[in-house]
């Protein structure tokens, strides 16, 4: 679970990036490399809090159903598949694990 700490943390910086964002975004001030920096530091963010909090329990590395789930999720979406099919068949994946095991 986050501690309030890195919950502020993690918070000061995405608004921090956005206020960066708004500031500078425009392709006049910023360089070719900057921009592309920039545009995957909210993809980061987000799979490392998916990764967080799929992989770990209480501080501890957990590999459980979740790790399935999201396995299939990847793929649907590695896929292209529409959001529906995706957290259905992520769940089914979960479900369908957590029944086996």
């Amino acid at each position: 679970m986050l501690t309030w700490g890195a919950l502020l943390f993690i918070a000061a910086g995405v608004y921090g990036q956005r206020l960066l964002g708004m500031t500078s975004s425009s392709s006049k001030r910023l360089s070719g490399p900057w921009i592309i920096v920039l545009s995957y530091i909210p993809v980061a963010i987000l799979a490392a809090v998916i990764a967080l909090q799929t992989l770990t329990h209480q501080g501890e590395l957990q590999i459980d159903a979740r790790v399935v789930g999201i396995t299939a999720a990847a793929f649907c979406c590695w896929r292209q598949w529409p959001m529906a099919a995706v957290v259905t068949i992520a769940a089914l994946a979960t479900a369908s694990t957590r029944l086996i095991l």
